[in-house]
């Protein structure tokens, strides 16, 4: 029975890349900040909302995100990592 679990869950990965290639940001997305953070020039305030509006990948992992500040400003080529570890999904 373990080994029959064991292959499912190696099939599920081949077929469908597994969970980790998955990008939860996508573009229009409404992101909080959720710690003060610096993005390029701009300082934002823990409680900030930005909009993804591009997510850059390399083969299927996201990379680089491009996000749009309250005022308009885009800043482009946040780390990935530092946009999933700043931010969280926007309440709706």
């Amino acid at each position: 029975m373990r080994r029959l679990v064991i292959v499912m869950i190696a099939a599920w990965l081949l077929l469908f890349g597994g969970v980790a290639t998955a990008s939860p940001l996508r573009v229009g997305s409404e992101l909080v900040a959720t710690r003060d953070v610096r993005l390029g020039e701009a300082t934002l305030a823990k409680g900030s909302r930005v909009t993804v509006v591009a997510v850059a990948d390399d083969k299927g992992h996201p990379v680089t995100v491009d996000l749009e500040l309250k005022d308009g400003h885009v800043v482009r080529g946040v780390a990935y990592r530092e946009v999933t570890s700043a931010f969280r999904s926007a309440p709706r």
